[in-house]
């Protein structure tokens, strides 16, 4: 399992997917805000049951970004999380048991960007004359993650 990631001590990273309450495996960044977004508690219920992935999406506040001299570009996200879920990590937090947390085995989250922003940027890089802006495909490092308030952040570092 991925060394060296920082977290509470009453989370647990598992390596099956079967025994976890939640997993962790790629960031997509978009342009444009979603459309009639689906409840995303029910949905991730839904596809747990049929054994496939589902996305959770922010908004942009809730995304922040910086540079780090020993990381390189660090982008920290928060996501609520559900009523149920946050009923889960309090009971285990309470009762000295564990919340369990599902991650690839390297540690490293797909980072993807949605084609409506490849497309801004191509345009915006187009406008300047010259490449001001990349767009990034690849994978991040997850450095960290924590539950506060219902509230489940993540910090991901992309190494240039």
């Amino acid at each position: 399992m991925a060394k060296g990631i920082k977290k509470k001590a009453n989370i647990e990273i598992v390596e099956k997917p079967e025994y976890a309450n939640m997993i962790i495996n790629d960031v997509q960044i978009h342009r444009t805000p979603c459309r009639k977004p689906k409840k995303w508690y029910p949905e991730l219920l839904y596809n747990t049951k049929k054994h496939q992935s589902a996305r959770i999406f922010t908004q942009i506040q809730n995304v922040r970004m910086g540079a780090s001299p020993t990381f390189g570009l660090v982008i920290e996200l928060k996501f609520p999380m559900s009523k149920e879920d946050v009923k889960a990590y309090t009971n285990a937090a309470n009762s000295g048991k564990t919340f369990k947390i599902c991650i690839p085995k390297d540690g490293m989250i797909k980072i993807l960007f949605d084609k409506n922003l490849q497309e801004a940027i191509r345009a915006n890089n187009h406008l300047v004359g010259f490449e001001q802006y990349k767009v990034m495909k690849g994978y991040g490092k997850l450095l960290s993650f924590n539950i506060n308030n219902g509230i489940l952040i993540t910090r991901v570092a992309v190494k240039a």
